[in-house]
């Protein structure tokens, strides 16, 4: 038995005589491995509870549905424009020798915002003035030869004559001498300038846009199916982006006898005092339209509304639990949104938590 164990040993240790390094480590950890499994295996399991899940509860403010006649408003999109927006240019050509007004500037009927080399046309409208004074002269002393019979008649024609002809190249003169000058034509802004002092200008091209913007106009596209109920002298109420909450008043002053064949719509223009500048060319008018009453109608305010998908979608709250409810909008006036269907009477709509809602999710109403 001794010797069978002797010969067992050898074997064992020329066999790991023979293990090269990496075959010896392994070994060695399998020796350590087992005893460590077959403790473990021998303890008892623990086993460790975990806390129960707790519901969240997420607080809203809702908001209770109520159905009421309101005004069937439709929002239409305006321009506002001056009242007045002359483009003036020179009426003769000419090189400008001085430029009175620049952009931003407040300028009076009649007041100078531009002058042109007036040499020539001076000069032209001298000489006529002395011929004019020579005809005035000469038909003064002939009316008075004429009534000793002095002079023949034909005489008298002929500087008569000659007068008429000296006055009207008189007045053709000064009136040359006058295109040298570009006048405003009204009172107003100057809103732009198109030249520069020393340019040389051509009739018909435009150097000064001037605007009068008291009053200002609205300009605004009426369907078809409406352009019957506006009448000359309505007033219509409109608000601009720039001061939103503040509702201005104008009187319909103008509506086209022929529709747009591009919108089939007619233009119309509204008409507004703006002594204090509230307006100004180029904003954006949003244009209260009243159509009729709508009667039994409901009205979500937009912040309770959650767009999702190319649908619109609310949370009603029922058994303190949220309800998702898809809803159809008619029409968005301001803040608000009329709905056709969804809702009904007396549901509690929420305005407040609703993004962070899913179906089913528990709710708590808060004031």
């Amino acid at each position: 038995m001794n010797e069978q164990a002797t010969r067992f040993n050898l074997q064992i240790q020329g066999y790991w005589n023979r293990l090269d390094r990496s075959g010896k480590i392994l070994l060695s950890a399998i020796g350590v491995m087992i005893p460590m499994v077959l403790i473990l295996g021998v303890l008892p399991e623990r086993k460790e509870k975990l806390p129960p899940v707790q519901e969240v509860i997420i607080p809203v403010q809702v908001i209770s549905v109520t159905a009421e006649d309101r005004p069937d408003i439709m929002i239409l999109p305006g321009l506002v424009l001056a009242g007045i927006d002359a483009k003036l240019a020179a009426e003769k050509s000419g090189r400008i020798v001085s430029i009175n007004a620049d952009r931003g500037q407040s300028v009076t009927n009649g007041q100078i915002l531009l002058r042109l080399d007036d040499r020539a046309a001076q000069a032209v409208t001298d000489a006529a003035r002395a011929t004019f004074s020579d005809a005035v002269r000469d038909l003064e002393r002939f009316e008075k030869l004429s009534g000793t019979g002095s002079v023949s008649q034909k005489a008298l024609d002929d500087v008569r004559q000659a007068h008429a002809l000296a006055d009207a190249q008189l007045r053709e003169a000064e009136a040359n001498l006058s295109y040298c000058k570009v006048k405003s034509p009204i009172n107003g802004v100057v809103n732009e300038r198109y030249v520069e002092e020393g340019e040389y200008v051509l009739p018909s091209v435009p150097v000064f846009d001037v605007l009068s913007v008291d009053p200002v106009r609205i300009s605004v596209d009426i369907p078809e199916r409406n352009s019957s109920s506006l009448n000359i002298g309505d007033t219509l109420d409109f608000e601009v982006i720039s001061q939103p909450g503040q509702i201005f008043t104008g009187t319909v002053a103008y509506i086209s006898a022929k529709a747009n064949a591009d919108n089939n719509a007619f233009r119309m223009e509204l008409r507004m005092p703006n002594p204090n500048n509230l307006l100004r060319p180029g904003m954006i008018a949003a244009v209260q339209f009243r159509r009729s009453i709508r009667t039994n109608s409901i009205t979500l305010p937009l912040e309770a509304i959650i767009p999702q998908k190319g649908d619109h979608v609310v949370y009603l709250v029922r058994n303190d639990h949220a309800v998702r409810k898809q809803v159809i909008i008619d029409a968005i006036l301001k803040q608000e949104a009329i709905i056709l269907t969804g809702v009904n009477p007396g549901d509690q709509v929420v305005t407040r938590g609703n993004r962070m809602l899913t179906d089913g999710a528990r709710v708590k109403i808060q004031e």
